[in-house]
Formats: C-alpha cells, structure tokens, sequence
C-alpha cells in the first residue's frame, strides 16, 4: 500500500509530478495526492483513501517511477515514504540512474547518469537531484537505477550498467520521437463545459429524478429517466465558435443503466446520433466525436430517453474541446446522406473503446456486429431501428486479445464491411 512518483502530460500538454495509487485496473482509479503515504521502515502505511486525493483527470501519457527527488523547486526525496530502503541516499549507494522531470517554462528534461562504460559508479539520489536542480528544474523523480538504466541515441547504445554484455530485461521505455509519429489528439485551443445545473441546459418530458450516485460532474448530481419512447430528454445549448470540436459525455455508470443511451449532436453539417453504453466508463469524459459547428444558436446536444437495455438513462456534463480555429461554414445543415455506408471507427487503432460512425440515406432496420478474421461472430455492438442521417455507436473491446477485426453493418440496403485494430 504505497502511493508512487509519477511523471504526466496533460490533454493541454501541461507538465506534473504527482504521487499516484491506482485502486483497480481501470484508470478511472487513478488519483493523485498531493503528498505520499507516510511509510516508514518496520511501520508501513494503511492503503490510501480515495477521499484524501483527486481522480487523475485529462492524463495523455506519462510514466511511473521513484522516488520524487525535486518538488516545488527544492529537493524533497521521498525515499521512506516510497519504500525505497537500503539504496541510494548518500555513501556507497551510487548507482547508474536515469531521471525526468521539468522547467518552469515547460521544457522536459531526461537524463541518464553512469560512469565508465565498463563499470557503474553512477551518483546518488541526493546528487541525482542537485543535477537536475541546477539545471532549473521545478520538479523530477528519479525513473530507475542499477543494470536497468541503459541509453541509446540515434539507435547507438551509449553505456552498458552492468560493465559487460549481459543486460537486464526492461520492460519500460522513454523514447524521444517526433511528435506527428505519435498520431497524439491535437493541443485543444478552448474547452467549454455545460453542466446539468448550468444556464443552456433544458429538461423535458416527465420522469426526470436526481440520483444519489456519486462520481458526478460538478456541483450538481446526475440525473436519471426511464428509458421510453424520446418523449423526455435533456437538451445542452452551449456558446461555441464556429469551429470544429470533440465532445465528450460524463455520466455515473451503474449495472441498471442503458446500454444505447442516445447523444443527438446537431452542429453545421447536419446531425449525428451517438448511442453510448452507460453501464461503463463510470465518472471520466468520454469521446463522442468529432464535430464542426457552426457558431449559432442551432449547435445543441440532446441526451433522450429512446434507449434500452437497463433502467435507466443518465444526463450529466458535456464538455466541447475546440480543435481547429473558427472556419467558414457554407454547408447545409439539412443535407441527408445519399447512400448508406460505414465510415472507419475512431480512434483506430484503439484500446478499449472507439466509435463506429455510420450513414443511413434511408431509415432502416440496423445491425453492427464485430468479427474476427475468421469469421466468427463475437459481439453484436447495436441492433434495432434508426431514422436516415449520420449516426455512431461505441465499441468497447476489453473482453477481446490485441488484433484486427471486422465490423460489420448490415442495412435493408445491404452490408459494409471495414478492418479495426485493438492494441493493448
């Protein structure tokens, strides 16, 4: 039960250090605290409470390590608290080491430190830090030491820890690439949030109850409908450029939720339905897509009640993340499609959920179905009747291995066929 160092790189590419726990396998329990578990030798600390952090927010990357070794611009060695005992502070533990951390003007810096190449004097973590200090950093932790620590730059192996040919095996890299290789979302430009107690939120219909689940968004809790025929719904009416934007969706995920909750994104090219499973992905922003809008007062998100598969639907946040700066909109926002077709899902590839975005020129009887390459049926992602426009379903693969796969729409007009990719 210890919390550990952590290197992360915000959605807005802002630089932190934190002291993490992660509670289960979902990163939705990720938190951060703002000081480490306070262990001690012969006396180890009780597992942290969720209370005394924050849930780890908006992280794009990052990489875990130990122990802090400059916080706040001071050296702070969170060695103890850490369970680092018996390496590394002062006297003999000098070891090779490699270290990250950051400037206040956002420049990241990662070092390696070792001696000779056929030997491995290295430093110490209180060295390690004055290093690292005098080249102002505000804020690092110390990655990893001993036989592990290995450097290669332009694909040239620059020091051996272990003094000769035998390596460890490492199962963490750093690497330092170019960024376009990374296929990384881009650097959102503004971001606006709606909330449920927010002005430009509208309800409608009968049935609509707070519930007492916590993990809502904001001040205000989350609210739930019966599923039934669209007759109540929430409509989110936020300011927005026009400009192109990803949207999200937050909701508190509960065994009795629906499984195909729709999102109705009207925005400058039309309308497009995105059914989500609100079973899952409990208390995080969750992608529905991509979207230009046009800057009007026509731009809306409509969460209904026309879902199924549970007993209830949720309305909680919607979040606008501005991609692109403000373009000129001529487009019709009555346009229909012309003949029904599968686009490729996004993100592809993707681990675990990504959107299958699709057209309907006419209304149809619907069905999505996920392949392997083989052949076999494996999960039947919606099935039932749409109206003709732009629609999307999310896809979540964590029951299925890393590896290509078909999905499949099947229409009254025929079939489409398209290849997705799970890493994990």
């Amino acid at each position: 039960p210890v919390t550990r160092s952590f290197f992360g790189i915000n959605q807005d590419r802002s630089l932190t250090i934190d002291w993490i726990y992660h509670f289960s396998s979902t990163l939705d329990d990720v938190y951060r605290f703002d000081t480490p578990t306070p262990n001690t030798p012969t006396t180890p600390a009780p597992i942290p409470v969720k209370a005394d952090g924050a849930p780890f927010e908006q992280l794009l990357m990052g990489a875990g390590g130990g122990p802090v070794i400059i916080k706040g611009g001071e050296i702070n060695i969170t060695y103890d608290q850490e369970v680092f005992f018996g390496s590394g502070i002062n006297g003999p533990g000098k070891e090779p080491r490699s270290a990250v951390g950051f400037t206040e003007d956002r420049r990241v810096i990662m070092m390696v430190v070792d001696g000779r190449q056929t030997s491995s004097e290295g430093v110490t973590l209180q060295k390690l830090a004055e290093i690292m200090l005098s080249l102002d950093v505000i804020e690092a932790i110390n990655l990893d030491g001993g036989g592990s620590t290995t450097l290669a730059v332009n694909h040239t192996l620059i020091n051996r820890p272990t003094g000769g040919t035998t390596q460890r095996s490492v199962p963490t890299i750093i690497s330092v690439v170019p960024s376009d290789s990374l296929k990384l979302p881009a650097e959102p430009l503004e971001e606006v949030i709606i909330d449920t107690e927010f002005d430009g939120v509208s309800f409608f219909g009968a049935g609509w109850i707070q519930t007492a689940n916590t993990g809502f968004y904001g001040a205000s809790p989350s609210w739930i409908n019966p599923p039934g025929n669209g007759s109540a719904y929430v409509e989110y009416r936020p300011t927005l450029k026009a400009a192109k934007y990803e949207v999200f969706g937050w909701w508190v995920a509960s065994f009795n939720r629906t499984v195909d909750t729709p999102y109705i994104i009207n925005h400058a090219n039309g309308r497009d339905t995105v059914r989500v499973n609100q079973k899952i992905n409990n208390s995080s922003w969750v992608s529905l897509g991509e979207f230009t809008f046009s800057g009007t007062s026509d731009d809306k998100v409509t969460i209904t009640d026309e879902a199924s598969g549970g007993d209830w639907i949720v309305a909680d946040a919607i979040r606008f993340v501005q991609l692109e700066e403000t373009v000129s909109i001529a487009q019709n926002p009555n346009t229909l499609p012309k003949r029904s077709q599968l686009a490729q899902n996004y993100p592809n590839p993707f681990n675990p959920t990504t959107n299958i975005r699709f057209d309907l020129a006419d209304a149809s009887d619907v069905q999505i179905t996920i392949y392997d390459l083989a052949g076999r049926s494996l999960q039947t992602v919606y099935s039932g009747f749409l109206p003709s426009g732009s629609h999307s379903v999310t896809f979540n693969g964590s029951g299925l291995a890393s590896g290509t796969y078909l999905y499949v729409l099947e229409t009254s007009s025929g079939k489409d066929v398209r290849l997705m990719s799970l890493i994990k």
